[in-house]
């Protein structure tokens, strides 16, 4: 049997996080692969500075559109970082979602 648990390595000892149920003195092999998870406040910091430019909803609704002066526009600065804020995609799901005519969507 295969299995894959967290463990925690504390005072010399790796103690599982989850419930195992081995016997007493059973032995076993155990492969360890390190888990290096950076800060969330980092992670968001440097997804931050890779992006330069936070794209409306009107210009994505627009390059779906295929408004060529956008779409080129948005080409040249993809670049240095283009991102859309959760509030614009929300609202492009809600434009999609409760259109109409969603294939045209």
């Amino acid at each position: 049997m295969e299995r894959t648990i967290k463990v925690r390595f504390s005072q010399g000892v790796i103690k599982p996080l989850e419930k195992v149920e081995f016997s007493e003195g059973e032995e076993f092999t155990v492969t360890i692969h390190e888990i290096h998870e950076k800060p969330k406040k980092k992670f968001f910091r440097e997804a931050l500075k890779a992006t330069d430019y936070l794209i409306d909803t009107d210009w994505i609704i627009d390059h779906f559109r295929g408004v060529e002066l956008i779409t080129k526009k948005l080409e040249n600065i993809a670049p240095q970082g283009v991102a859309i804020s959760v509030i614009s995609l929300a609202e492009i799901y809600e434009g999609i979602f409760t259109s109409k005519d969603t294939a045209k969507s």
